[in-house]
């Protein structure tokens, strides 16, 4: 393919703050308050996680771990397809069954190796939940 010429302004600082000065002076801001009350913690691995919506996730987590428990494996391929999830809540559920103890880490392309044999293996209140 040939390269393609585009072109555009230049604009400059100044006046990208006249244009926001006068936008911002057009109606008073309308902040969402719901994102700075959420409690934010770091994760240990130079991230921040924060807690939207812990409540929908639990069901996900616990559908994930008879998947992975059933399946005798874990990727997040595999619960993609099974739960019908994109990858980075498959992602984020491997993760978290790592950092429980639940899976293995991970071993180049190969699914994780799973640590426990049953659901009852599970400490926690989370076993009489999965039943």
């Amino acid at each position: 393919s040939k390269p393609k010429r585009i072109q555009g302004a230049w604009v400059t600082e100044e006046e990208v703050q006249k244009i926001t000065n006068h936008l911002h002076m057009q109606s008073p801001p309308q902040y969402n308050d719901e994102v700075v009350s959420q409690p934010v913690q770091l994760n240990g691995k130079g991230g921040v996680v924060m807690d939207f919506d812990s409540g929908s996730d639990d069901l996900m987590y616990k559908d994930a771990l008879r998947v992975v428990v059933d399946s005798g494996k874990a990727s997040a391929s595999l619960l993609q397809r099974r739960l019908r999830v994109g990858y980075a809540r498959a992602a984020r559920l491997i993760e978290t069954m790592e950092d429980q103890g639940i899976i293995g880490p991970a071993d180049g392309a190969r699914p994780r190796e799973v640590l426990i044999s049953s659901l009852d293996e599970i400490r926690g209140d989370m076993t009489d939940d999965l039943g």
